[in-house]
Protein backbone atom coordinates (compact mmCIF):
# COMPACT_ATOMS: atom_id res chain seq x y z
CA UNK A 1 0.00 0.00 0.00
CA UNK A 2 1.04 3.53 -0.71
CA UNK A 3 0.50 6.27 1.91
CA UNK A 4 -0.57 8.82 -0.72
CA UNK A 5 -3.25 6.49 -2.13
CA UNK A 6 -4.39 5.52 1.35
CA UNK A 7 -4.81 9.19 2.31
CA UNK A 8 -6.82 9.81 -0.85
CA UNK A 9 -9.20 6.93 -0.01
CA UNK A 10 -10.07 8.39 3.40
CA UNK A 11 -10.08 11.96 2.01
CA UNK A 12 -7.27 13.38 4.16
CA UNK A 13 -5.76 16.47 2.56
CA UNK A 14 -1.98 16.41 2.09
CA UNK A 15 0.46 18.13 -0.21
CA UNK A 16 4.05 18.53 -1.36
CA UNK A 17 4.70 21.12 1.35
CA UNK A 18 4.39 18.36 3.95
CA UNK A 19 6.68 15.96 2.10
CA UNK A 20 10.25 15.22 3.19
CA UNK A 21 11.46 14.62 -0.38
CA UNK A 22 12.99 18.00 -1.19
CA UNK A 23 14.55 16.84 -4.48
CA UNK A 24 11.33 15.42 -5.86
CA UNK A 25 10.70 16.48 -9.43
CA UNK A 26 7.10 17.25 -8.47
CA UNK A 27 8.12 19.41 -5.49
CA UNK A 28 5.87 22.41 -4.92
CA UNK A 29 3.30 21.24 -7.45
CA UNK A 30 0.59 21.71 -4.83
CA UNK A 31 -0.75 18.18 -4.63
CA UNK A 32 1.27 15.27 -3.37
CA UNK A 33 2.59 12.53 -5.64
CA UNK A 34 2.79 8.78 -5.08
CA UNK A 35 6.21 9.17 -3.44
CA UNK A 36 4.70 11.30 -0.67
CA UNK A 37 6.21 10.75 2.77
CA UNK A 38 5.64 13.31 5.54
CA UNK A 39 8.59 15.32 6.86
CA UNK A 40 7.43 14.82 10.46
CA UNK A 41 5.64 11.48 10.38
CA UNK A 42 4.64 11.41 14.05
CA UNK A 43 2.96 14.82 13.92
CA UNK A 44 1.45 14.05 10.51
CA UNK A 45 -0.09 10.76 11.69
CA UNK A 46 -1.51 12.52 14.77
CA UNK A 47 -3.19 15.00 12.42
CA UNK A 48 -4.49 12.15 10.24
CA UNK A 49 -5.99 10.45 13.31
CA UNK A 50 -7.62 13.73 14.36
CA UNK A 51 -9.16 14.05 10.88
CA UNK A 52 -10.42 10.46 10.97
CA UNK A 53 -11.78 10.92 14.51
CA UNK A 54 -13.95 13.84 13.32
CA UNK A 55 -15.82 11.63 10.88
CA UNK A 56 -16.34 8.39 12.80
CA UNK A 57 -19.36 7.34 14.78
CA UNK A 58 -18.27 5.61 17.99
CA UNK A 59 -19.74 2.17 18.50
CA UNK A 60 -21.43 0.89 21.64
CA UNK A 61 -20.22 -2.61 20.80
CA UNK A 62 -16.90 -4.13 21.85
CA UNK A 63 -15.96 -5.51 18.45
CA UNK A 64 -16.84 -5.26 14.77
CA UNK A 65 -19.78 -7.40 13.70
CA UNK A 66 -21.29 -8.00 10.30
CA UNK A 67 -24.57 -9.69 9.68
CA UNK A 68 -25.12 -11.30 6.32
CA UNK A 69 -28.46 -10.69 4.69
CA UNK A 70 -29.77 -13.83 3.06
CA UNK A 71 -31.69 -12.92 -0.06
CA UNK A 72 -32.65 -16.45 -1.09
CA UNK A 73 -30.71 -16.12 -4.33
CA UNK A 74 -27.23 -16.76 -3.01
CA UNK A 75 -25.78 -20.03 -1.84
CA UNK A 76 -23.72 -20.37 1.34
CA UNK A 77 -20.83 -22.58 0.30
CA UNK A 78 -19.08 -22.26 3.65
CA UNK A 79 -16.07 -20.45 2.21
CA UNK A 80 -14.84 -17.51 4.24
CA UNK A 81 -15.57 -14.22 2.49
CA UNK A 82 -13.18 -11.28 2.20
CA UNK A 83 -15.45 -9.31 4.51
CA UNK A 84 -15.16 -12.01 7.15
CA UNK A 85 -11.36 -11.77 6.91
CA UNK A 86 -11.63 -7.99 7.27
CA UNK A 87 -13.75 -8.35 10.42
CA UNK A 88 -11.31 -10.92 11.83
CA UNK A 89 -8.36 -8.58 11.21
CA UNK A 90 -10.02 -5.58 12.87
CA UNK A 91 -11.13 -7.64 15.87
CA UNK A 92 -7.67 -9.20 16.20
CA UNK A 93 -6.07 -5.75 16.32
CA UNK A 94 -8.63 -4.58 18.89
CA UNK A 95 -7.95 -7.61 21.07
CA UNK A 96 -4.17 -7.14 20.96
CA UNK A 97 -4.11 -3.41 21.66
CA UNK A 98 -6.57 -3.80 24.55
CA UNK A 99 -4.07 -6.20 26.15
CA UNK A 100 -1.45 -3.43 25.91
CA UNK A 101 0.28 -4.90 22.90
CA UNK A 102 1.06 -3.65 19.43
CA UNK A 103 -0.55 -4.90 16.23
CA UNK A 104 -0.61 -3.90 12.58
CA UNK A 105 -3.24 -2.66 10.15
CA UNK A 106 -2.77 -2.25 6.43
CA UNK A 107 -5.02 0.66 5.49
CA UNK A 108 -6.42 3.83 6.97
CA UNK A 109 -9.88 2.40 6.39
CA UNK A 110 -9.02 -0.37 8.87
CA UNK A 111 -7.64 2.27 11.26
CA UNK A 112 -10.92 4.16 10.95
CA UNK A 113 -12.91 1.03 11.88
CA UNK A 114 -10.57 0.32 14.81
CA UNK A 115 -11.11 3.88 16.05
CA UNK A 116 -14.87 3.29 16.21
CA UNK A 117 -14.17 0.96 19.15
CA UNK A 118 -10.91 2.43 20.53
CA UNK A 119 -10.80 6.13 19.62
CA UNK A 120 -7.56 6.90 21.45
CA UNK A 121 -4.85 4.97 19.65
CA UNK A 122 -1.46 5.94 18.33
CA UNK A 123 -0.40 4.95 14.84
CA UNK A 124 2.99 4.83 13.20
CA UNK A 125 3.35 4.38 9.45
CA UNK A 126 5.99 1.84 8.41
CA UNK A 127 6.83 2.73 4.81
CA UNK A 128 9.01 -0.32 4.08
CA UNK A 129 6.08 -2.70 4.45
CA UNK A 130 3.15 -0.35 3.84
CA UNK A 131 1.62 -1.06 7.23
CA UNK A 132 0.53 0.89 10.28
CA UNK A 133 1.69 0.01 13.77
CA UNK A 134 -1.26 0.43 16.14
CA UNK A 135 -1.25 0.66 19.91
CA UNK A 136 -3.54 2.06 22.53
CA UNK A 137 -2.60 5.52 23.75
CA UNK A 138 -1.73 5.66 27.43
Amino acid sequence: MNLHNDLLKVKVVHGCGQCCRKNCRYNNCGSACEKFYPANSIEFMDNVLDELRKNITPSNEKKLKRHAVHDGKSYDDGITTLDEYYVLLVNSVLSEIRKGGVDYAYSLEQIRDIMRFEPYISVKYIADVGAYEVKKRR
